[in-house]
């Protein structure tokens, strides 16, 4: 079972940790701080963890998980992409 952190108290979480629901024939995706930059924070990550159920494979039901790092030349601005900027919005926040 996925569980994640509301966003109380700031970016680092602080809030009660919710199940995410179950939806069939759905992923649920967990995004890093980049895509929080690239989008002006409309998308965010959140702090979640993977809590296992059902007592292993015998009784738990299967999980997958796949993982994709984007790891940038530390030379590369990371700003706010143009069209995620808020109206009146000159610069990124």
């Amino acid at each position: 079972m996925e569980v994640l952190r509301r966003r109380e108290g700031g970016r680092e979480g602080g809030g009660e940790w919710v199940p995410v629901p179950e939806v069939g024939d759905s992923f649920v995706v967990n995004l890093g701080d980049l895509m929080g930059r690239w989008t002006n924070d409309w998308w965010v990550s959140t702090m979640h963890r993977v809590v296992e159920e059902g007592g292993g494979e015998e009784g738990g039901k299967r999980r997958q998980a796949m993982a994709f790092f984007c790891n940038l030349p530390a030379k590369v601005m990371v700003e706010c992409l143009e069209t995620c900027r808020r109206e009146g919005e000159a610069e990124p926040r």
